[in-house]
């Protein structure tokens, strides 16, 4: 069977279906003639889109009637999403941060072996080569885009005047100045965490774990949050949305970071982490994600969101129920996201099989009416892209959904209202 499905990256969307689908297909169609060495006629196209909830499937032109075919978040369906999912994408799907001996690497399949001399373990974050090759990672073992993992010690007592001293063996390998470990004092009154402090941040390449680098740091009790009456040590290491080993943009061959011989002292009293024979209580774990906030809108909350404040103007052709992934911001006039959200909207599968043959089923194109409000200085973006089933590789045989596909430029287009469109290949 081969699947399709349409995604879009989005910080701030607003989705709702086109006022006159057919007209507007056939305008699109007409605007990229054969003549023009564009696209044939919509009269030959298959569209697909709402949600035939008796067969769990998305309708289609063909055998439904282009009207139906098309999500609205109209039709009442005991869904209202009409099939729609979201994936928040700052939720680490995977726990790559731990501690790590040869036998591991080795298990693994790694083409390296990243001890430090004479240990026995360590603490790495990475990816061993196995999950690279599952995962498509375009070079191999190393480590991948938006990671947010953190390794961190048991927590101890201190007592107001104590400094702490912090010093221990590393490698650093990351894109410089975008990808980084973070060194941060987690700090607590008793049990309720209070800001913590960073002691320092990593980033390129920095030893080796053949010549691996030494750090000593001491950070006054003065510098700790007022009330720290507990503290822990913290890695944390964090990649942005390109250039690793996953796309190919980065080649960190053995790992972005490893330490190992850690020493932790709090005033006169000294705790030693040398990994030989387990993790010496150090806690492994993903970042907690921001949250996803898909979900459908009626048409008397979205459209005063559109007229601002600051003023806008009505979206052009959309009416009823939309999409959207915005939340409840305090002190903000309308619905926003929040700082750092990433949210993968998803449409249901679509079957191609479906798609008669004389249609072919390598060329994809998705249309939407969209409010967008998108400013460059916040740093909100949206795209879209499409995935196909059944997917493989030489060197992973088993067949998987793809990876995305389509344009690689995010938008950013301020405030707009406008009808938008996309294409793909397979």
């Amino acid at each position: 069977m081969e699947n399709l499905r349409v995604l879009v990256y989005a910080l701030c969307l607003l989705l709702a279906p086109s006022v006159g689908a057919q007209s507007f297909r056939d305008a699109y169609c007409a605007s990229q003639s054969p003549e023009a060495g564009g696209l044939p006629p919509a009269s030959i196209w298959v569209w697909f889109g709402g949600l035939d909830e008796s067969e769990g499937r998305a309708y289609n032109s063909q055998n439904d009637g282009v009207e139906r075919a098309i999500w609205t978040w109209d039709a009442g369906t005991a869904d209202p999403l009409e099939g729609w999912t979201a994936v928040d994408l700052t939720a680490q799907a995977d726990l790559y941060f731990g501690r790590a001996t040869a036998a591991d690497f080795a298990a693994g399949a790694c083409p390296c072996i990243p001890m430090f001399p004479g240990e026995v373990g360590e603490i790495w974050c990475g990816g061993f080569e196995n999950e690279a090759v599952e995962s498509d990672w375009v070079l191999g073992m190393g480590y991948g885009n938006r990671w947010c993992q953190w390794a961190r010690s048991p927590g101890y007592p201190i007592a107001a005047g104590q400094e702490v001293a912090v010093d221990f063996e590393y490698f650093q390998d990351s894109d410089p100045s975008e990808d980084f470990t973070l060194v941060n004092i987690l700090c607590y009154a008793d049990t309720e965490p209070l800001e913590s402090y960073e002691v320092d941040r990593f980033s390129g390449r920095i030893g080796s774990y053949l010549t691996p680098a030494l750090y000593t740091a001491i950070v006054p009790y003065a510098a700790l949050p007022p009330g720290t009456n507990r503290v822990a040590l913290e890695f944390r290491f964090i990649s942005d949305e390109m250039d690793s080993d996953e796309d190919g943009g980065y080649s960190c061959a053995c790992g972005p970071f490893a330490a190992d011989d850690i020493r932790l002292r709090i005033g006169s009293v000294p705790y030693v982490f040398d990994f030989e024979t387990n993790a010496n209580g150090w806690t492994f774990s993903e970042c907690p994600g921001i949250g996803a906030f898909m979900e459908v809108c009626p048409e008397p909350e979205w459209i005063t969101c559109t007229y601002g404040p600051p003023p806008s103007w009505p979206p052009c052709a959309m009416s009823g129920n939309a999409l959207w992934c915005a939340t409840e911001i305090p002190a903000s006039p309308r619905p926003g996201h929040p700082q750092g959200q990433h949210v993968e909207m998803i449409s249901p599968i679509v079957d191609a099989t479906e798609i008669p043959p004389q249609f072919g089923r390598r060329l994809v194109v998705a249309e939407w009416d969209a409010f967008q409000y998108l400013p460059l200085q916040t740093g909100t973006f949206f795209r879209p892209r499409f995935q196909y089933y059944p997917y493989w590789t030489e060197d992973y045989p088993v067949a998987r959904w793809s990876p995305t596909r389509g344009q690689n430029v995010w938008h950013y287009e301020g405030q707009t209202a406008r009808s938008c469109r996309a294409s793909g290949t397979r």
